[in-house]
């Protein structure tokens, strides 16, 4: 049980890491993401322009805009197993919470 927690803990860390440097070259990410449809349980594979990472009541959180549904999401980190940078110029979207949107 020790061995298994701590495994988490080091692919989060891993996870939180590759999301930072994203933020701070504001570079896309792809990774696989769970559809939590209990009648279709599948995995899809997510394009996202990375905002923030935030921990939000224990567990963290991503606050992305989803370059693949053009609308922002917010993914729990913990199921997020296999992150990574993608290639590829873009001009990222303005957060809903920057000041030129909040008027």
């Amino acid at each position: 049980m020790y061995l298994s927690r701590l495994s988490r803990w080091v692919g989060a860390a891993a996870t939180v890491g590759v999301i930072a440097e994203a933020v701070a070259a504001d570079d896309r990410l792809r990774f696989p993401a769970p559809v939590r449809r209990p009648a279709r349980p599948r995995v899809s594979t997510r394009l996202v322009e990375p905002y923030r990472h935030c921990p939000r009541a224990g567990p963290w959180y991503l606050v992305a805009f989803g370059a693949d549904r053009d609308d922002w999401r917010l993914f729990r980190l913990e199921p997020i197993t296999d992150i990574s940078p993608a290639a590829g110029a873009y001009r990222p979207t303005a957060s809903p919470m920057s000041p030129s949107n909040t008027g």
